[in-house]
Order: structure tokens, then sequence, then C-alpha cells
């Protein structure tokens, strides 16, 4: 399951405060550290989408964290998986009973000497014909970092060498970004191969219930 609050000009500061307010002292600290106060928000945010998530979906409770080698974060003491990422306006969660990996990236203007460095040759080609070349790259990044996310380990992997043929892979072009999620590999046989999580947009209104 993926929740998203993609609209951060509407997040107030007297919700922001509430917010912050209810964090557990270790990540209140840790969004404290952050010295813009838009980057503050993220943080508390994409905790707080986490609580959210799982005691809506699986009636648990968020405690703390422990990280693998690689820096990717799981919950302590609870078999659950989740992953977290944000864009300039937008923030999002998933999470799941097996291992996922989420990112956003908002659609913008791009150095296309970077496009070698990180998609492949068929990829390039696909580049070539699209409508929307801007919007078909960040695709093709999104899913990359999910699936490294998904993997454990994060930039650890080069994203160019990265098949996304590999990788069950869902993606959505949502106002001025593009979200991606990895939830399972091809290899799967596909009787045991997840489906594609539900995205679900969190709004104000709903922190309120």
């Amino acid at each position: 399951m993926v929740y998203v609050y993609e609209n951060l000009g509407s997040y107030s500061e007297a919700l922001y405060e509430s917010h912050l307010s209810s964090l557990p002292e270790w990540r209140k600290a840790y969004a404290l550290k952050y010295k813009k106060s838009e980057d503050r928000k993220r943080s508390v945010l994409a905790f707080v989408l986490l609580r959210e998530a799982v005691k809506r979906e699986f009636g648990e409770e968020v405690q703390e964290f422990e990280y693998n080698q690689f820096g990717k974060p799981f919950l302590k003491g609870n078999s659950l998986h989740f992953s977290l990422s944000h864009c300039k306006s937008a923030v999002a969660c998933a999470v799941s009973e097996s291992e996922i990996g989420i990112d956003l990236e908002t659609v913008r203007e791009f150095d296309e000497k970077l496009c070698a460095r990180v998609l492949t040759g068929t990829e390039l080609k696909l580049m070539e014909s699209a409508k929307d070349p801007k919007e078909l790259f960040f695709k093709f990044w999104t899913q990359k970092e999910a699936a490294a996310k998904f993997e454990g380990v994060g930039l650890g992997l080069v994203l160019q060498k990265l098949e996304l043929s590999n990788y069950l892979l869902h993606s959505e072009k949502r106002k001025d970004f593009v979200l991606s999620v990895c939830y399972g590999k091809t290899a799967q046989p596909k009787a045991f191969q997840p489906k594609a999580p539900s995205v679900i947009t969190v709004d104000n209104d709903r922190f309120r219930r």
C-alpha cells in the first residue's frame, strides 16, 4: 500500500507543529536536524504517513528504525517492510509484508548527458521516440531508484546496469511528479507474484480524523 501527500504547499504550520509534537523523541530530533523548514516538514510528514499506513493497514505501531549496512531502514522488532520518498511537492511511503521500494521525482529539465550514465541502450532508444521525453526519463529514473531501494542497497547499484524488466513496477504521473513503486521480481512464479500496491492520496482532512 502506498500513501502519498501531494501538496506540501497546503501543509500548514499548525498541522506541522501538531505532527512534530506527536513524534517520538528520536524522530523529532532527526527532523529538527534539517536547516530548511521544507526539509523538516518532509521528514515529519514521511514519518506521519508511515505511522498512518502501518496503523491503518496492519493495526500495528511504529516504534524505532534499524538500518542495514547500506542505510536502508527497517521497523525494529517488526517484519513489515517500508520505503519512504519525497520530491519538491510531495511525500510518500510504501508499506508491505514483503520487500518494497518507492521513489518520487519532480518532472523537470535535466542534463541529457545524464541519460547516457543512467539509461540502458534500449531505454535510450525509447527516449528518442518519446512524445514526452522528460516524463519518460523520470519514469525510468524513479523505477530504477525504487528497484535499488527494493534491493536494499540504494545508490550502491549502478543504475545503468539495472534491468527494469527484472522487476515488478508500478508508475504514475501525479500532478508535477512521477511516482514509482517496485514490489517484486519477474523471476517469481506468477502465482506467487504480489499485486501492484494501491495508491492512496492523503490530505489534511484525513489527518484530522
